[in-house]
């Protein structure tokens, strides 16, 4: 039996280059994102999907087929990339649970000698349920490639103040931070009291730390260079929150504001599809109103028609008569 009997799909969901195909779990009701992996997934790729993770889109199941493989992933419809497309404010709270929560999903990745090699606003996604924000696109995760996870998690925080995605190099930003400029944003004041988050953003794009070791199965891949950096991060992070309880504490708050602008998001996008029905209706109905009064014009041109050549032959007649001429 097939397992796509145990999910209704309910529609395709694409995102620039990459297509989902959503589906419901007859069983508990909940949505998942299935994703095509062509007909062979990587050792690689295999790993990543398996990881788990508070901050990394989970997959929950495989469905293999003779034409590909699709993997089942939790739904988490929004991308960053989305939320600024609709012009939704980001404030320094929301940065803070971002860098938080996909700090934290490098953390993970890297534990597993994995480098992700795609973090931007588009592999950043926002869940609906409970407002987590996730790294997805673990699957293209590799064990040996450029690293750049910080500074592309840099550059998405850019993104994310700048209010727009932007095509900002790292040698870029570097460039602009030696000239005393806020990495080049367009309107730096808006976060010239944010101190603690552009020397948070200063770490991630410095060249004066070690690479860290990220070799799968490595002695030393939580060695020195690693833990500090991570120790350094962990403190600008602990900075971030000194003025609540817990660390968790400010996550969560931020999240339920994530989650009503979602909330909001999805009503602007309903609405915006009942309004773009009804007037198409309402387009359809004008139309069929044209047919008619078309259709209405033309019976009675045909009937005026008619009535103008009996009207032509009976006076042709009478002046044939007059004339005494006979009709033929």
């Amino acid at each position: 039996m097939s397992q796509w009997l145990e999910y209704t799909q309910l529609g395709i969901l694409v995102q620039g280059e990459q297509e989902y195909l959503i589906c419901s779990s007859r069983a508990s009701k909940k949505l998942f994102m299935f994703k095509s992996m062509g007909q062979v997934i990587s050792e690689e790729s295999r790993v990543a999907i398996a990881l788990r993770h508070r901050n990394i889109h989970a997959a929950f199941c495989e469905i293999a087929s003779n034409l590909t493989i699709h993997v089942g992933f939790e739904y988490a419809r929004h991308t960053l990339q989305e939320l600024l497309y609709v012009h939704l404010p980001l404030q320094e709270s929301h940065l803070r649970t971002i860098a938080h929560s996909v700090f934290q999903a490098l953390q993970h990745i890297y534990s597993h000698g994995l480098i992700h090699g795609q973090v931007s606003i588009r592999a950043i996604r926002v869940c609906r349920d409970d407002g987590r924000v996730v790294l997805a696109d673990c699957d293209a995760c590799k064990t040996s490639a450029d690293d750049t996870d910080l500074e592309d998690l840099g550059l998405a925080l850019l993104d994310c103040m700048e209010g727009a995605p932007r095509s900002a190099t790292a040698a870029h930003v570097r460039e602009q931070r030696t000239m005393y400029k806020v990495f080049g944003l367009s309107a730096p004041e808006r976060w010239s009291a944010s101190k603690q988050l552009i020397d948070f953003i200063d770490d991630l794009f410095s060249t004066q730390r070690s690479v860290p070791v990220k070799q799968p199965n490595h002695p030393n891949i939580m060695g020195d260079d690693y833990g500090t950096f991570r120790a350094t991060v962990t403190k600008q992070l602990e900075v971030f929150s000194r003025n609540q309880e817990k660390l968790s504490k400010g996550p969560r708050e931020t999240e339920s504001e994530l989650r009503h602008k979602l909330e909001e998001l999805d009503a602007k996008f309903d609405a915006l599809t009942e309004a773009m029905r009804r007037k198409t209706h309402s387009l359809m109905d004008s139309i069929n109103k044209m047919q008619g009064t078309v259709a209405g014009l033309q019976a009675a041109m045909e009937v005026h028609c008619r009535w103008s050549e009996k009207v032509k032959d009976g006076y042709v007649q009478e002046v044939r008569e007059a004339l005494g001429v006979a009709g033929t």
